[in-house]
C-alpha cells in the first residue's frame, strides 16, 4: 500500500493531500502542480516542487495546455474519505414518513410511537405506544368510572405533544444515522 504523506500547497496557500509520492509525481507531469507551489515531504519540510525532485512542465507549456487542471479540494483524499464516511452515516429511513406518522397519527388516532418503531428507536417508540394505549384503556374504564378520564386526558395530551415535538426535531434513526 502506498503511503500518503506528501502535501501540496498551491500558490494561493490552499493545501491538498496527503498524496503518495507516485500521485504527486503524476500530478506534476500532468501540469497540475504549480512552479510557485510548495511541497511538504514526510519529514515535515517544505520546499519548492523542483527541490522536492518533481519534474514540472515549463510554465508556458502548462498555461497553454488545454487540458491543464490544477489540483482541487474535491480530489483531496481526506475529502473523499470524509464523504464516504458521511454516506455510511445516512439512514434508509424516510424523515418525511417519520414526521407524518409522528404528527399525523397521534393527532388523528391518539396512537403515538409508531414512527419511532419504524426507524428503530424502540425505547421511545414502546414508551409512547404504551402510554397512548394506557390512555385508551383509561378512557374505556372511564365509561364506567369518571376518575380515570381525569388521568387519561392529560396523559393523552402529553404523549401527543411529546410525539409531535420529537417528530419535528429528531433527524436520527435508532442507529444514530441521519434520516434522508
Amino acid at each position: 500500500m502506498m503511503e500518503r504523506n506528501w502535501i501540496y500547497k498551491d500558490d494561493l496557500g490552499s493545501e491538498y493531500g496527503p498524496y503518495s509520492r507516485e500521485e504527486l509525481e503524476r500530478y506534476a507531469r500532468e501540469g497540475r502542480v504549480s512552479h510557485k507551489g510548495m511541497i511538504k515531504d514526510p519529514d515535515g519540510n517544505w520546499s519548492s516542487p523542483e527541490d522536492a525532485g518533481l519534474v514540472l512542465p515549463s510554465e508556458q507549456a502548462a498555461s497553454r495546455e488545454p487540458n491543464y487542471q490544477p489540483l482541487h479540494p474535491a480530489t483531496d483524499s481526506r475529502d473523499a474519505i470524509r464523504e464516504a464516511e458521511q454516506a455510511i452515516n445516512y439512514s434508509e429511513s424516510s424523515r418525511v414518513l417519520y414526521i407524518c406518522l409522528g404528527i399525523g397519527l397521534p393527532l388523528v388516532t391518539g396512537l403515538a410511537g409508531i414512527n419511532n418503531l419504524i426507524v428503530g428507536r424502540t425505547g421511545p417508540g414502546i414508551a409512547q405506544l404504551a402510554l397512548s394505549l394506557g390512555a385508551y384503556m383509561m378512557f374505556l374504564i372511564g365509561a364506567f368510572l369518571v376518575f380515570p378520564i381525569c388521568i387519561a386526558i392529560p396523559m393523552m395530551v402529553g404523549v401527543i405533544i411529546w410525539s409531535i415535538v420529537e417528530a419535528a426535531t429528531n433527524d436520527r434513526d435508532g442507529m444514530n444515522r441521519v434520516m434522508k
